[in-house]
């Protein structure tokens, strides 16, 4: 599951905060009925508060929420592409809110958003650029943290702090960059969703390409 995408975690709005902690809590027991086994999230933005401030409200609402949910429930955090204030973009930053949420373990993790990566300057688009990202990650966040990975080829250009999918392969990502990562071996063994736009064409879905590259 995936929560709503008006939810702020990292507000300095009380009103706000008081909200998107709800939501999150609401989405976190919702699917504790439907049997899912994770609600992924996005982390929000600080609205200029500052990052350490962000980290801080985070922490909060994900206390807050994990105390009343369903204890079966995994709240993953997804990382952002960095566009204004908003929290996850670096490795760093995700490596902070975990450590202020250690005490929870295996109930919180990451989701790893390819385009949102690429965004934030992560390159994805070789092997060997996939295999030093995936490097990074593993230093500076855990590779033990990573459940899942949102499989998306991305419109906009290495570092610019933009989100905008694209279809798998028809991005700077390329089927390139896409069969390093779901060929990697930290990688191979996680479940995957792909999240891009329709093709008008109708003769090749992006599923069939990844199934394609993961053969390879």
């Amino acid at each position: 599951m995936h929560t709503p995408y008006l939810l702020n975690l990292a507000s300095p709005d009380p009103e706000i905060s008081r909200k998107s902690t709800a939501g999150l809590l609401d989405s976190l027991n919702r699917a504790g009925m439907l049997g899912a086994s994770c609600v992924v999230t996005h982390m929000g933005s600080h609205k200029g508060s500052g990052a350490e401030a962000g980290i801080r409200q985070i922490c909060r609402s994900v206390d807050t929420a994990l105390k009343r949910s369903d204890p079966s429930v995994t709240l993953l955090l997804e990382n952002s592409a960095g566009s204004g204030d908003s929290m996850g973009a670096l490795f760093e930053e995700i490596r902070s809110i975990l450590n202020c949420t250690v005490h929870w373990g295996k109930r919180v993790g990451i989701c790893l958003d390819t385009a949102h990566a690429w965004g934030a300057g992560y390159n994805l688009s070789s092997a060997e650029a996939v295999e030093e990202t995936i490097g990074l990650f593993s230093t500076l966040v855990g590779i033990d943290n990573l459940k899942l990975v949102h499989l998306n080829d991305t419109k906009i250009p290495l570092g610019t702090r933009r989100d905008r999918h694209a279809n798998i392969g028809g991005g700077f990502i390329g089927e390139e960059g896409f069969s390093a990562i779901v060929n990697h071996p930290a990688l191979a063994r996680l479940a995957g969703i792909i999240e891009t736009p329709g093709r008008p064409e109708g003769e090749e879905n992006d599923l069939d390409i990844m199934k394609r590259l993961r053969m390879t």
